[in-house]
């Protein structure tokens, strides 16, 4: 429940942010030719504290610096008129690689576990002949914890997907 009440927190603050940088966009000029510069607003000064959301602040930056990306890809053509402002429904939940571990079951499985929302979460990942790649491009991983760079749940209805980004 706890991942579902994550991916809502990710949502609502990315619809925000969105929302926020749409009003701090200037009026637009019928008669220009190309985009008004834009002064873009600092979004994590503005919707502090982040615990209401029930996100710790690296998890926010993160769904920030999604938002931005999108309303920077959109912007043109929403200022065109082409398309409505854009609204988040699927967002990964970013998770800080500090609060990610990576390990061996005693079983030889693979565990990854991570902090959310103030709780130690555990997962098993899959095994099987199907994976075994997977757990091999894992064992450097979890050797040197130091190489782990970005890590993010995905939702995928009933099946979750965990994404790992190695340096």
């Amino acid at each position: 429940q706890s991942l579902r009440d994550g991916w809502t927190a990710c949502r609502r603050v990315a619809n925000w942010a969105i929302a926020e940088l749409a009003k701090a966009e200037p009026a637009p000029d019928p008669g220009a030719a190309k985009l008004p510069r834009y002064e873009w607003p600092y979004l994590y000064g503005m919707g502090k504290p982040w615990g209401r959301w029930g996100l710790d602040a690296g998890t926010a930056n993160a769904v920030l610096r999604f938002a931005q990306a999108r309303y920077r890809a959109d912007r043109l053509d929403c200022w065109l008129g082409k398309r409505s402002l854009a609204s988040v429904r699927n967002i990964p939940l970013p998770l800080v690689s500090q609060s990610v571990r990576i390990m061996r079951a005693d079983e030889g499985g693979t565990l990854f576990s991570f902090a959310l929302a103030g709780r130690r979460w555990t997962v098993v990942l899959r095994g099987g002949h199907r994976w075994r790649r997977t757990h091999a491009a894992l064992c450097p991983i979890i050797d040197s914890p130091h190489l782990l760079g970005e890590c993010a749940v995905l939702d995928h209805g009933k099946d979750v997907t965990i994404k790992i980004v190695a340096w």
